[in-house]
């Protein structure tokens, strides 16, 4: 298992300087409005409550899939996989 919390991500900025950012809410909601199963709600709704969460290997696969669709820019996208990891 894998604790992030996704209310303090890392990105970095245009200046080159990292930066934490809360993107709990954002991938939550995002994931929860187009969650095709129970799971995804479920993880979705544990993101968007605690923003810090203990991830299984189960859950990780879930946000490979998902995160690509919700944040298909490289800076975001690589910054939540990279955390994830």
């Amino acid at each position: 298992m894998k604790k992030v919390d996704f209310r303090a991500i890392e990105i970095e900025n245009i200046a080159g300087e990292i930066e934490k950012v809360d993107l709990a809410k954002v991938l939550g909601n995002a994931m929860f409005g187009q969650a095709k199963t129970f799971e995804v709600v479920e993880l979705a709704r544990k993101i968007w409550k605690d923003g810090e969460v203990e991830l299984t290997a189960e859950d990780v696969k879930i946000l490979e899939e998902q995160i690509p669709n919700i944040f298909p820019t490289y800076i975001v996208k690589t910054a939540l996989l990279n955390a994830i990891k």
